[in-house]
């Protein structure tokens, strides 16, 4: 009766936990400033809500740069390398990676300076809590030796 009870108690426990649990999206890090003296940042509206979309934003960059939205799993660990990394050993002095590159969705900024991605958040349950991590590349040629500038970071949670 106890193991019957306590399965029981933790299916609702855990139901109740997926019903209940919001979606957020917040900042953290720094970027490092572009050729055109600003830093990109990266911005979101809305957040990730199974079975709604939710717009990730690099803005503060050259109208038609190519931009590369990077996901990934962590913030802490990219293959066997730390984050942040720091980029000058790569010719980006002053900037860092901050999140694992899992994934990159290329874009290309607007006449306003500005790339965005508007993502649709499948309605499966099994997303929700799931964390993932986000910052901007900007490709910039005369930034420095690496060609590349480089937005704050976000982390997503999904909800419900």
């Amino acid at each position: 009766m106890k193991r019957i009870t306590l399965t029981l108690v933790a299916s609702l426990f855990f139901s109740v936990t997926a019903f209940a649990q919001a979606g957020t999206y917040t900042n953290f890090g720094a970027g490092c400033k572009g050729s055109n003296n600003v830093v990109p940042a990266l911005s979101n509206t809305a957040v990730p809500t199974i079975g709604k979309s939710f717009t990730i934003s690099c803005s503060n960059i050259k109208a038609g740069a190519a931009v590369g939205l990077i996901t990934g799993i962590s913030n802490t660990k990219w293959g066997t390398g730390n984050l942040p990394g720091d980029l000058g050993l790569v010719g980006a002095p002053g900037c860092k990676l901050l999140v694992s590159m899992d994934s990159v969705f290329p874009l290309v900024a607007n006449a306003s300076g500005v790339a965005s991605l508007v993502g649709n958040m499948p309605n499966i349950t099994a997303l929700i809590g799931v964390t993932f991590y986000q910052q901007c590349l900007v490709i910039d040629p005369l930034v420095n030796a690496l060609g590349m500038s480089w937005s704050n970071g976000g982390i997503g949670k999904v909800g419900k």
